[in-house]
């Protein structure tokens, strides 16, 4: 510097080359209002306005729109003018209004007598810090909701053995909640004979001879009751490899572990029971339909009589709730003719054969011709149509 040594430099000027050398930091003064009176190379450098920009400028210039309806700056100002400085650790804005995560301080400036006269504002940006912890924090939320959710059972364990976590999977496999499992040998829950392969299994993680294992073993129940599960473990380490814990991950393969026998016996079992299930269903149809089609044809029959014997004499009005009661016997009538029709597809086996599908639409249509005048339906059939292979008896009550 020309031959000037340290000493020769006054204070003012040290305080100068320090604000420009320090580009790594953000620093800046206010007035007690808060606004900018001085500007270094780093706060440039950071944040993006020019010193000739920002000075003049309040200093939530930086501070988000959410940050500056809630008073954030002046808060701060207010903590700094008390205490004598306020910790700020939050988001901020550069100049094209991209966000940053800065840690910074805020120095009250004051006079001997503690009149404040100034602030100054240190900030380091710490953007990839931030990003870095909610990165951790979201895989640790995901490995969370992975680990709770998982449907095999997966068990957490410390080196000696002894559960930390488990899954609700877990717990149904053994008939035991979360928190019963805490805290118990995993070993425990092994089946005997299958019990020292284990075991054996684990101590070989340990000592790194193999870095997984994958076998086939038995987990007793808390009602002593067995499941066969594929079972699979690994220890968990650290960056310098040191054991953290072990992961026991275990998928419910009882039903493989069935003999074939024992799985014909199970399938005929349940077929059995469906079948009666789906017999008595189609009794209990046939009888209420039967049944519902006596007093439905008395209903019928009583209104034509009355319509016939005494017609003449009603008004408008009761001949058109007479009407109503003939049409609702009708629909009633063929609902119920329908369901003994589906009942007897149930009952009756299928009798395939080729079928000329003409004359049965043209009867079927014959047959509604009452209904599709009182609807006002209009039945278009482009014959003739396709001879189809079906069941003869059952394909008009289809159509």
């Amino acid at each position: 510097m020309n031959g000037d040594t340290l000493c020769q430099i006054s204070a003012e000027k040290r305080f100068e080359l320090f604000l420009e050398s320090a580009t790594d930091y953000a620093i800046f003064f206010t007035d007690p209002t808060g606004v900018i009176t001085e500007w270094n190379t780093g706060a440039e450098k950071i944040i993006g306005y020019t010193a000739q920009e920002a000075v003049g400028q309040p200093m939530n210039l930086i501070f988000t729109r959410e940050d500056r309806a809630e008073g954030a700056s002046e808060a701060e100002r207010s903590t700094a003018a008390r205490d004598g400085q306020a910790v700020d650790e939050r988001w901020h804005l550069h100049k094209d209004q991209s966000r940053f995560f800065a840690v910074g301080r805020l120095i009250a400036l004051k006079s001997d007598v503690g009149h404040v006269f100034g602030f100054a504002k240190v900030l380091r940006d710490v953007t990839p810090y931030k990003s870095l912890e909610e990165a951790l924090r979201l895989s640790e939320q995901q490995f969370r909701a992975i680990f709770a959710q998982a449907p095999m059972g997966m068990a957490l364990s410390d080196l000696d053995g002894r559960i930390l976590q488990a899954n609700a999977t877990f717990g149904e496999l053994v008939g035991l909640n979360a928190k019963e499992l805490i805290g118990r040998p995993l070993l425990s829950f092994v089946a005997e004979p299958e019990r020292t392969e284990v075991a054996e299994e684990i101590r070989r993680l340990f000592l790194a001879e193999k870095a997984s294992f994958l076998i086939e073993k038995r987990l007793v129940r808390a009602d002593g009751s067995q499941v066969w599960v594929q079972n699979s473990g690994a220890i968990l380490r650290d960056d310098k490899g040191q054991s953290l814990s072990l992961i026991d991950l275990s998928q419910d393969i009882t039903a493989l572990k069935m003999s074939r026998h024992e799985l014909e016996m199970l399938v005929a079992g349940r077929t059995s029971a469906l079948e009666d299930k789906s017999r008595q269903m189609e009794a209990f149809c046939y009888t209420v339909a039967h049944d519902l089609r006596a007093p439905l044809r008395a209903i019928a029959g009583y209104a034509e009589f009355l319509r016939l014997d005494h017609g003449a004499s009603f008004g408008p009005e009761p001949l058109v709730y007479l009407q109503k009661i003939e049409e609702s016997a009708a629909r009633l009538d063929r609902l119920i003719h329908d369901l003994l029709g589906y009942t007897r597809v149930q009952q009756i086996p299928l009798q395939p054969e080729s079928i000329d599908v003409t004359p049965i639409v043209d009867r079927v249509v014959d047959d509604l011709q009452r209904e599709i005048r009182l609807s006002g339906a209009v039945i278009n059939t482009h014959t003739p149509l396709d001879m189809v292979k079906a069941d003869a008896a059952t394909l008009e009550p289809i159509f």
